[in-house]
């Protein structure tokens, strides 16, 4: 089940009572500024990040360039990116959708509400598999491709994985697929160094 859409409309006028932050930022992408929407949940839908083209088309019910639903987001963090200091992203099982704000304090504004309304609209909801990367904040990403041989035979671990990496876990979130995550401790890991001559990873 995808929790990302494309063309949602945002009702006449543009329905801002479930909005809880709005503003201009880039398209890491693209560096071309779009206008976002923060909602929270409410009986319109789940938590999520919408963008259009500018505050224009939100206010008169234009439909959204992209809905990001926060609860299929298994980090919300700041992105490192060489020429963007300000840059922050949202991690979902097959794609990271990044945005650069103008500066520290908007970033950090924005930073805070997207982990917010993403950890209210899990309240009394079903984890995903990969929860327990949610808002980590010493966390590390990255896609990596797993060899069919020595774990990833014994795990049947190939293929395209999401890497998270925290202080005391590895998680690995598969690619294209709902069922297959896995979680190893650092103990795990540091016990089987050979495990590193497996996959050929590109953070």
């Amino acid at each position: 089940m995808s929790f990302e859409k494309e063309n949602i409309p945002s009702g006449v006028g543009g329905n801002m009572a479930d909005v809880k932050k709005s503003g201009y930022l880039k398209k890491l992408k693209t560096m071309r500024k779009k206008f976002f929407v923060l909602r929270g949940e409410s009986s319109t839908g789940p938590a999520r990040l919408e963008y259009y083209d500018n505050e224009k088309k939100f206010r008169t019910g234009s439909l959204t360039k992209r809905t990001i639903y926060l609860r299929s987001c298994f980090n919300i963090n700041r992105k490192s990116d060489g020429k963007n200091k300000c840059a922050l992203a949202l991690y979902t099982r097959d794609d990271c959708f990044a945005m650069v704000a103008d500066d520290e304090e908007t970033l950090s504004e924005w930073l805070q509400a997207l982990l917010e309304q993403q950890q209210a609209g899990l309240d009394g909801a079903p984890v995903p598999a990969f929860g327990k990367c949610l808002s980590s904040q010493l966390s590390t990403y990255g896609k990596l491709w797993w060899k069919p041989k020595g774990l990833g035979s014994s795990k049947n671990l190939s293929g395209n994985y999401r890497l998270c990496l925290t202080s005391t876990t590895i998680n690995l979130v598969k690619m294209n697929c709902e069922n297959e995550d896995w979680e190893f401790s650092v103990s795990q890991i540091t016990s089987n160094v050979g495990m590193c001559c497996m996959c050929n990873t590109c953070i």
